[in-house]
């Protein structure tokens, strides 16, 4: 219904639309087809259904990412968010406190237990380490040392080629901290996107741990991806192109009528070196990369779907490339740049090694076939690391699965009549039971206020309030925490680009 409706709008008809789809199956047939007979190759047959190579290369793409990101946020956040920034974290970390104080206490009247609960809801509301700063006031040299210290891990781990679980964890942690006091500054939709694919990363990683040889290198011997890693990108590749398709389609009717590139590059973006040239393609041209637009994002993402190692490169190679090209046409920070991660994922390592010159191919085939064969170790390491590997694997899965469930709502589902979300987490709780904190803080819950009474009766109304609260169960959202989010992205395109001109004087008379 959609290309129907665009079609009677666009000046060119059908044209665009065919050459769109034509060009998409092409390229596809092609791609396709290079990634077959790529795999096919004799060095390259045996490596078949491993991604060893995709995780270096997929690993140092990301930490290269994690760098400019940390140094982007050293260079800005005292401007931003700093002492004396245009909005200072220290008002977000103090509006936080006074709504945990309100309802659970002040810290300095709280127990063990309670005081490891009034963590978690601190956490929950603001997942930062700058709650543990002594002088919230002064937070310039955190926000620098989380920014210093995120850029150096990111850059160990670039070279390395490889990281453990907790380097990568590591990572995410500092740039939570970050982000989670950003506030406006840093909700565009690529910081969610860091986080998430970050956390992935921690999933592919090895974590050191029964019979891992090397775990910090670029290929640690038997501690090859678990096999649940490469459909968690692919299933983040799907909701990152379909939810920017649909909320396209759902969208400015600049996308229906096929005139959004006549505006998109100069309006939207911050110009490349490129942007003009793009921009003043002839109008047919422009025509038919809105078109292409669709059909990549709304099309090409269903290929995931196939069990089908051609497909899944086909789509891989279109998403790389669609994140290339409009890294050329436009500067969107770091975002394209990110988005490529997941794309990799769809390449494994007979198809990576395949394309390489024989000699190359050759080298490194026997690199990762010396690497899968895991080192010796007794029967009983090899089945616990076996077992962890099950219980990490069916534990991602099922919390993925449970995490998607509004995300599918939002892209395919009902939505209430609402309309799409982007760039966004959705409410997931969890219950924590009160026995735990009790069982972690070695006492029993044993807060009061200051100035009350003996009795609990005698205390007053605001006390009992948050005592009967301490008793109770802890639920706590996971929103905060950006494990698992929809995306999206221009469902609007402004026609014109509008903008502030500064001029001044030194006498009043004389402009510039």
């Amino acid at each position: 219904d959609f290309t129907r409706r665009s079609v009677l709008v666009c000046e060119t008809g059908r044209r665009p639309w065919v050459q769109a789809f034509a060009t998409a199956v092409v390229f596809g047939l092609l791609s396709g087809g290079v990634a077959a007979a790529a795999a096919s190759r004799q060095v390259a047959a045996p490596l078949a259904g491993s991604y060893w190579l995709t995780r270096v290369l997929a690993l140092r793409w990301l930490t290269g990412v994690y760098f400019v990101a940390f140094l982007v946020a050293y260079f800005q956040n005292k401007e931003l968010i700093g002492d004396r920034g245009l909005l200072p974290a220290r008002h977000l970390l103090a509006r936080a406190e006074l709504f945990v104080a309100k309802t659970h206490g002040q810290w300095s009247e709280l127990s063990r237990p309670d005081k490891l609960r009034c963590a978690l809801v601190r956490v929950e509301k603001l997942p930062t380490l700058l709650w543990v700063a002594r002088d919230r006031e002064r937070l310039d040299r955190w926000l620098d040392g989380l920014a210093v210290s995120g850029a150096v891990l990111s850059a160990v781990a670039f070279v390395r080629g490889g990281a453990l679980a907790w380097h990568l964890l590591t990572l995410w942690v500092l740039y939570h901290s970050i982000n989670a006091v950003g506030q406006r500054w840093y909700s565009f939709g690529w910081e969610s996107q860091l986080l998430e694919t970050g956390l992935l990363a921690v999933l592919a990683a090895p974590t050191g741990l029964l019979g891992c040889t090397s775990p910090g290198a670029a290929l640690p011997a038997g501690a090859a991806p678990l096999a649940i890693v490469p459909w968690a990108y692919r299933w983040m590749a799907f909701r990152i192109m379909l939810g920017a398709g649909l909320i396209k389609v759902r969208g400015a009717k600049c996308w229906l009528n096929l005139t959004a590139m006549c505006h998109h590059i100069e309006t939207q973006p911050i110009p490349n070196p490129l942007s003009r040239f793009f921009h003043n393609l002839p109008r047919s041209m422009l025509l038919f990369a809105t078109a292409s637009n669709h059909v990549i994002e709304l099309v090409a993402p269903w290929l995931l779907l196939l069990p089908w190692r051609p497909a899944q490169a086909a789509f891989g190679a279109t998403h790389v490339i669609f994140q290339l090209t409009l890294i050329l046409t436009g500067n969107l920070s770091f975002l394209n740049w990110l988005t490529v991660v997941p794309g990799l994922w769809c390449f494994d390592d007979s198809i990576l090694v395949g394309l390489l010159p024989p000699d190359i191919a050759e080298s490194m085939a026997q690199v990762v076939l010396a690497a899968s064969a895991a080192p010796e170790q007794s029967p009983a390491l090899g089945a616990a690391r076996l077992l962890m590997d099950i219980v990490i694997s069916l534990a991602a899965v099922l919390s993925i699965i449970w995490l998607s469930v509004p995300v599918y709502k939002n892209l395919l589902g009902t939505r209430g009549g609402g309309r799409q979300r982007m760039n966004s987490a959705f409410e997931r709780r969890v219950t924590v039971p009160n026995w735990t904190f009790n069982l972690l803080g070695g006492a029993s819950s044993a807060w009061a206020p200051a100035d009350a009474p003996g009795t609990a009766q005698e205390w007053p109304q605001s006390a009992q309030k948050r005592r009967k609260l301490v008793e109770e169960n802890l639920i706590i959202d996971l929103r905060s925490l950006r494990l698992l989010n929809t995306y999206g992205a221009f469902g609007s395109v402004n026609l014109e680009r509008i903008e502030i001109v500064l001029e001044g004087t030194c006498d009043g008379k004389n402009w510039p």
